[in-house]
């Protein structure tokens, strides 16, 4: 997935602990977006987290 411009933008993914809020949230990490993980189940938002695999500055769970 090719999201242009966002290096340096916030992104706020409600729903990140299921399929398509956690692809979201992968794309725009990988795209240079902060990002902010909204959702239900902590396991798998922790799990998420883990996958994205950058430093705390560029994700909140």
């Amino acid at each position: 997935m090719k999201i242009p411009f966002q290096v340096g933008k916030v992104a706020v993914i409600n729903g990140g602990s299921g399929v398509l809020g956690s692809v979201f949230s992968k794309a725009l990490a990988s795209c240079g977006a902060k990002v902010a993980i909204i959702g239900r189940n902590q396991d798998r938002l922790d799990r998420i987290s883990y996958e994205i695999g950058s430093s705390e500055e560029r994700h909140w769970v």
